[in-house]
């Protein structure tokens, strides 16, 4: 049985030559050895969820898996009615696959609320 290849963990390798915990670190914060990415302190805002959403439901780019790379790549939500969309629907979404689109009735209603 192989063992992970981080130096000092004797647990079993899953996948990439990593234990689970170093497989999910790496998957959370794109470092098996950084313990948390809850550093970012955006846990439950907009551009979070939008990730969750798309990384549960979606084929993504490898390095997406760490919200902070999305983030980096993606930026803040445009406004609430905003969400992404791929460019092209055969690939994953990723840094050059993406775009914000916001539908004609989200449009209507953000410009509502500006004006109010």
């Amino acid at each position: 049985m192989k063992i992970c290849i981080i130096e000092g963990c004797e647990k079993p390798s899953i996948t990439r030559n990593w234990c689970g915990m170093h497989y999910r670190r790496y998957q959370r914060c794109g470092d098996p050895m950084k313990k948390s990415d809850r550093l970012h302190g955006m846990t439950g805002s907009a551009i979070y969820d939008c990730w969750q959403n798309i990384k549960r439901n979606h084929d993504i780019f490898f390095e997406w898996h760490s919200f902070a790379n999305f983030y980096n790549d993606v930026g803040d939500k445009p406004t609430w009615g905003h969400f992404l969309q791929k460019l092209d629907k055969d690939k994953p979404y990723g840094p050059d696959n993406f775009y914000w689109h916001i539908t004609e009735k989200n449009r209507k209603w953000n410009e509502s609320k500006q004006m109010s």
